[in-house]
């Protein structure tokens, strides 16, 4: 397939950050077809925060590392161009001042108990907290339902709301937008995986 085809594809983004105490924050980024195939997949390698960054990116520190430095590097990967782009994590919404497609954070909560990686800046929102900032994201959020499922986007792009539904309305119908999070987590935690063996590796040999 050439590189036009791909990028005339109708596909949707899926993004999510595991973190890990031994390796940091790494971003996965699945894009999917209409039969919920994976057309491309994409991962960071592990990155995590100085001292010296948390202190001077503050309150801003969770944008500049979900949104920035691991959503939009990820983004950079892809060949295609997505109709949106998911994300279970609230700060990677950063992403949206970045480029031109909608970005949406799902509410994963609803299926899926207990705590898990990087929850910390995908925490859920309350009914009474769509207009209210949110952890890891200090801008007010927009919230509406796609199909069964509860989403949101930034309130300085409302506009991305008419849009969503519009290019998304029917896949949201008969896919389930939270299922993806799951394959993207499962194979980031691989990548990690793989990349501390091979740092243990590389310490034994030395």
């Amino acid at each position: 397939m050439t590189a036009s085809e791909l990028k005339s594809l109708p596909v949707i983004g899926f993004l999510s950050i595991v973190q890990s105490a031994d390796t940091g924050y790494c971003g996965g980024y699945l894009l999917l077809g209409g039969s919920a195939r994976p057309v491309e997949f994409h991962c960071t390698a592990p990155v995590r925060p100085s001292r010296a960054q948390q202190i001077l990116y503050g309150p801003t520190l969770w944008e500049f590392l979900y949104g920035e430095l691991i959503a939009k590097t990820l983004y950079d990967k892809a060949k295609v161009e997505p109709l949106a782009m998911c994300t279970d994590q609230v700060a990677a919404l950063a992403l949206r001042e970045l480029i031109a497609a909608p970005v949406m954070w799902v509410d994963t909560s609803e299926a899926e108990t207990g705590s898990r990686s990087g929850d910390h800046a995908g925490a859920s929102l309350a009914a009474d907290d769509a207009d209210s900032p949110t952890p890891g994201f200090r801008a007010p959020l927009s919230r509406f339902s796609l199909g069964r499922f509860s989403v949101a986007v930034p309130n300085a792009y409302e506009s991305d709301r008419q849009r969503i539904v519009e290019r998304m309305g029917a896949w949201a119908e008969r896919f389930d937008l939270v299922e993806p999070f799951t394959r993207v987590r499962a194979a980031v935690d691989e990548v990690r995986q793989t990349f501390a063996t091979s740092r243990v590796e590389q310490r034994d040999a030395a």
